[in-house]
């Protein structure tokens, strides 16, 4: 997440549904409801299978631009008010005194600062194994020391590495 991954999906759905352009996927929902397994739900052995036999990559961010991407997108100017109700709500009442049940349970108006703040208090309390997949760390998320991946493209050079990636996928 925040490292391309929503046009990843848009990719792979126009390979499914026969959509030519990715981007005429309006509904960001249905962009999000993906219908392939995910690895962490695979028994060892099928995740092992497939990292042998399909070709695997993943595009990395540099993590403080992730950050700034998560935060935009979850709290500043929201995708959908879920993080603000779930997420914000808890920031807000962490480290904003005399607010209002309903300002609180709104979650909204979290700054930056409390942000970061709020990652950096659940990374201190040795709570960052439940970081929301927007802010976990790529080493958590995707193992990128332990698992040997095909290709790893970076957001900087997304554009040129995406090309490459999806040169290596096609099959006449």
């Amino acid at each position: 997440p925040k490292a391309a991954s929503t046009n990843w999906k848009r990719v792979f759905q126009t390979f499914e549904d026969k959509i030519v352009n990715p981007m005429d996927l309006k509904d960001r929902e249905a962009i999000h409801r993906f219908k392939y397994q995910r690895m962490k739900g695979l028994p060892p052995k099928e995740r092992n299978r497939r990292f042998t036999d399909y070709l695997t990559f993943i595009f990395v961010r540099h993590p403080y631009e992730r950050l700034i991407s998560a935060y935009r997108n979850k709290f500043k100017d929201p995708y959908n008010p879920l993080y603000q109700i779930n997420v914000g709500s808890d920031i807000l009442r962490l480290f904003r005194k005399n607010l209002t049940r309903s300002q609180y349970a709104l979650g909204k108006g979290v700054t930056f600062k409390e942000f970061i703040l709020y990652i950096i208090a659940k990374y201190d309390s040795k709570k960052y194994s439940d970081f929301d997949v927007h802010w976990q760390t790529i080493e958590k998320l995707c193992q990128p020391c332990d698992r040997q991946y095909d290709f790893i493209g970076k957001m900087e050079t997304l554009i040129e590495d995406s090309t490459q990636l999806m040169n290596a996928l096609y099959i006449e």
